[in-house]
């Protein structure tokens, strides 16, 4: 680490590498305190941006502002797009197949055609992945300029990476080349005061912003005087650095410290104080409050809406308990959409059988808002007008075994023909419907659409839609709102948005043999990054999660599967092993849409070629369904992409210092050879003494490491340039040069290996 500092200290400069190092403090603490008050916001994430924007600002410290702005905002843009839309798969693959294709053009002399089709399509996903990515950022910015509010998180982290990379670049570009903290640092200070005032948050990162502006304003000074005093061949005091610093961190700690204990008076706090100490406080009841009597509340008898208020499924309501569940029959449905010509060939829509919706999850399970009950005579419509979208379906209902009283039905009730009441949300969204008899009849609608309609439903979603279905607590971990934003960031319209996320969950395994959830642990962030497997109220709360943290509005629903139908009888059989959850999202227009992520049970299908959600064959009476998946990850390649980065970090290394040393004197660079060679001595042991002339440092080296001849010939050529540069009159020329750096790259590689061999050999 100590041998780090001094090569940047040796590369940047002591006033370059301190200026940085206070830049990256203030980014530091304005990362932080956005991921106080934004959404999904990744602070990591986001100083690694301002990290790499500081040292390409800084890099082009030695460009004009125009040339900068530009050369960094296209670096930027590239550098944002690709992370936020997770495009290094895509940029693999199109890296994959051009380097197939200079294979084949080596090959081309002996007889070999040129494949391009891979190339074009690779560069045709990555091109049309950055269209939807740069599409949604349009959308965003329309709806904003508009006046429509609109939650988009991949939008929202590429605009926030954006400013993030405008203000890091700037403020280094500007510090460095401009020397004005002031004015570094300016867009990043209005940034953070204008968030932090809106959303409240804590104004105390302010104060950290102060001090580092206080010390870069130091620092910058400091080196604008050494520049003149360089240019002027003025002396400086070699302690006047420390002196410095030491004075200028004591005046900032002093400064910020006053500047939070230091209180501020309002003067509506001092007259609001006054009028609660002179206000009148009127007593209800001094007698009955004298003798500590309270009124209580009248009992209430519980209905079956208040049982249903916890989350989960019909039988257990909790999430994470587990699920014990029989193969005794529930009920059978009849309805009037099923068609059986033979008990072979039948047509059986897979309806699920809607029992109660819940809008507000908690982080442990679900639970509902406040409802309204409404009771409704026999036939009496529950419901508004057929729309076009929707289409009828009629249900006579045989209860086998009590199911608590619930009406089932599948998609909206309209009516039953029995009394019947209905429990309400605050937006009129239905939580659940009571009827008390064994047998009914119920009316309903169910959606009436195929998949291009749901693609071009658009996001235009109502205000109270917004308002309760987009919800998630403050707490919920970042890393689901990351996930949430990967899976769906170049995906073009909510449909394949919602499909990506159930694709995704669909890949985890069915079961039902749990452990319970750990305590004070989100239950999603345990089921998605640890348990990775369960049952369906999992894979359902986890889709109405992700959709929502991805900006879809989305509701968890529980009831019954279809079960298995019964050609010969032409009716659905439901038992308690088809007690379900799963997850409605919202299309405008269209309505709450149903999604299926839980692996075991077929995903739901929306048909072109029909006009509801595509019918199929049911498993008979006699059949079960299950379909476990396993995930596996592909190791080799994150072994081959890990090696690749590491040693194309290593080239990059190498390749910037190569090109720094023949950017300086030739007499320069050779003394540096020499230094270095010191230091790789070092590590074998052998210390150039003050009484050692080179010619002897060399020796000793040479039988340390029992070099081989052409090393001792390398050795003593190296020697020879660096004598030239010490004693001699005449100065190494740009020749000299290019043959001393050609001949330390071998010895260097040689010293490597050697070094190499022995601490394996240790």
């Amino acid at each position: 680490m100590i041998a780090l500092v001094r090569w940047c200290v040796r590369t940047l400069g002591a006033n370059t590498l301190v200026i940085l190092v206070l830049l990256w403090c203030a980014f530091a603490t304005t990362a932080y305190a956005l991921r106080q008050v934004v959404r999904g916001f990744d602070e990591v994430s986001a100083i690694a941006l301002m990290t790499l924007a500081l040292l390409v600002g800084g890099a082009l410290a030695r460009f004009p502002g125009w040339l900068a702005a530009l050369i960094a905002m296209l670096l930027g843009g590239e550098v944002v797009l690709v992370r936020v839309g997770q495009l290094g798969d895509k940029l693999g693959a199109l890296a994959r197949t051009l380097a197939i294709v200079a294979r084949e053009t080596w090959d081309v002399p002996r007889g070999k055609a040129i494949d391009v089709a891979p190339t074009l399509r690779a560069l045709g996903e990555l091109w049309n992945a950055i269209a939807i990515l740069l599409a949604r950022l349009r959308d965003w910015l329309g709806a904003m300029a508009s006046g429509v509010p609109a939650f988009d998180p991949v939008a929202a982290a590429l605009a926030w990476g954006l400013v993030a990379w405008a203000i890091a670049s700037w403020a280094s570009w500007h510090a460095l080349r401009r020397h004005s903290p002031l004015v570094a640092l300016a867009p990043c200070l209005a940034l953070l005061a204008a968030v932090l005032a809106y959303a409240g948050g804590n104004p105390d990162y302010l104060l950290v912003m102060l001090a580092v502006i206080l010390v870069l304003f130091v620092v910058c000074a400091q080196s604008e005087r050494e520049h003149r005093w360089r240019v002027n061949h003025i002396p400086a005091a070699e302690d006047l650095p420390f002196d410095l610093a030491i004075t200028g961190v004591s005046f900032s700690l002093i400064l910020m410290i006053l500047a939070a204990s230091i209180p501020s008076f309002s003067l509506d706090d001092v007259i609001r104080w006054t009028q609660e100490l002179t206000r009148e406080r009127v007593e209800v009841n001094r007698v009955t409050e004298s003798f500590g009597l309270q009124p209580q509340p009248a009992p209430s008898q519980p209905t079956i809406f208040d049982v249903m208020r916890a989350p989960g499924l019909p039988t257990k309501h909790l999430l994470g308990t587990g699920a014990e569940l029989s193969r005794l029959v529930v009920m059978t449905i009849q309805t009037d959409d099923t068609h059986v010509e033979s008990p072979e060939e039948y047509v059986a829509p897979p309806h699920y059988w809607r029992g109660s919706t819940y809008d507000r999850y908690t982080g442990r399970g679900w639970v509902t808002s406040d409802t309204e009950i409404t009771a409704y005579q026999a036939g009496e419509s529950a419901d508004g007008g057929l729309t076009l979208t929707q289409r009828t379906v009629q249900q006579e209902f045989h209860r086998v075994r009590e199911t608590s009283g619930l009406l089932f039905a599948t998609g909206t009730l309209v009516t039953a023909d029995h009394d019947f009441r209905i429990a309400r949300r605050a937006n009129g969204d239905v939580f659940s419907a009571e009827l008390r008899a064994t047998n009914y009849r119920a009316e309903s609608r169910v959606l009436s659409l195929d998949v291009e309609q749901l693609r071009q439903a658009g996001t235009l979603y109502p205000a109270e839609i917004r308002a309760h279905y987009l919800d998630l607590p403050d707490d919920v971990p970042l890393r689901v709102l990351t996930l949430a934003r990967d899976l769906t960031a170049t995906q073009p319209t909510p449909y394949e948005r919602a499909r990506a996320i159930e694709n995704y969950l669909r890949e985890f395994p069915y079961t039902l043999d749990l452990p319970a959830p750990p305590p004070n642990r989100d239950v999603m962030d345990y089921f998605l990054f640890d348990l990775q497997k369960g049952y369906c109220d999992y894979f359902a709360s986890a889709m109405v999660v992700l959709a929502r943290a991805a900006g879809m509005p989305a509701r968890l629903v529980v009831g019954y599967a279809p079960g298995v139908f019964d050609p010969i009888n032409a009716r659905y059989i439901v038992t308690e092993a088809d007690a379900h959850a799963w997850a409605e999202l919202y299309f405008p227009d269209a309505g709450w849409v149903e999604f299926e992520a839980t692996s075991n049970r077929p995903a739901r299908q929306y048909s072109a070629q029909n006009t509801s959600d595509e019918t199929q064959k049911l498993p008979k009476a006699n059949k079960t369904l299950t379909n476990l998946t396993t995930t596996e990850m592909d190791w080799g390649w994150i072994l081959f992409a890990v090696v690749a980065l590491v040693l194309g970090g290593i080239g990059a290394v190498f390749a910037s210092d190569e090109l720094r040393l023949r950017r300086r004197p030739p007499i320069a660079t050779v003394r540096e050879i020499y230094r270095r060679l010191a230091w790789y001595a070092a590590r074998f042991g052998v210390r150039a003494h003050a009484s050692d002339t080179p010619s002897e440092f060399a020796e000793k080296l040479t039988r340390q490491v029992n070099a081989r001849a052409m090393i001792a010939r390398d050795l003593d050529a190296l020697i020879d340039a660096y004598v030239l540069c010490q004693y001699s009159p005449r100065k190494p020329d740009k020749a000299t040069q290019t043959r001393a750096l050609r001949t330390w790259q071998h010895v260097r590689a040689e010293l490597w290996k050697l070094w190499a061999r022995r601490s394996v050999g240790r």
